[in-house]
């Protein structure tokens, strides 16, 4: 009878890294000793081993499609071979943002903060956003900070400066002014009136 191989299921969706754990016996009477594994990388072989020992714990930790392939043969040449694929990415999504947003102080309601923001990701095609920090109708600088995630867990963090500025500047408001009538003087009265209120 054939010697008996456990290893680490595969993982359907992306991890950021994968513990491969290998077991190996033989079936009484007949025993083994150790065992090989290769592993390829998209394809191509990285490393084979061989192991003194029925058990090692491989740990893949970039980014690619792995396949370790594991054999065993006990002491009267019975022979078994198992592999498994393994999906890592340890790879940062990339996040890009304005240097400096600046936007009116009438615009801050309902601003929408992904404006101008760009995201992309080597293998997943929705990394989630989130953001931290909100804008206030108060003039000046103020800081929003943005934190974009892949389904392997990796993230990358960034802070966006926004600028608050006035929506207009005061309007000036003229009493008596614009008559038709000629005078030796008169007196105007001018009053400013603001749209922020400030």
């Amino acid at each position: 009878m054939t010697p008996v191989i456990t290893m680490t299921e595969s993982n359907e969706t992306y991890e950021k890294e994968k513990e491969v754990l290998i077991n190996v016996s033989g079936i009484k009477p007949n025993t083994v000793t150790g065992f090989t594994y290769e592993i390829k990388k998209n394809g191509t072989s990285l490393s084979k081993e061989s192991v003194l020992g029925l058990t090692k714990t491989i740990t893949l930790n970039e980014t690619g499609m792995y396949e370790v392939v594991v054999t065993v043969t006990d002491n009267h040449g019975h022979t078994n071979t198992m592999s498994k694929t393994y999906k890592i990415d340890h790879t940062k999504p990339s996040i890009t943002v304005p240097e400096n947003t600046v936007i009116k102080i009438t615009e801050v309601t309902g601003y929408d903060l992904m404006t101008g923001v760009v995201v992309s990701d080597n293998v997943d095609q929705n990394p989630t956003i989130e953001t931290i920090g909100s804008l206030s109708a108060i003039l000046g600088e103020q800081t929003i900070t943005y934190t974009v995630r892949d389904q392997a867990g990796n993230e990358t963090t960034v802070n966006r400066k926004f600028t608050v500025v006035e929506a207009e500047g005061p309007i000036l408001n003229f009493s008596n002014a614009g008559s038709s009538v000629w005078t030796k003087a008169q007196t105007i009265t001018v009053t400013a009136t603001d749209n922020s209120n400030l």
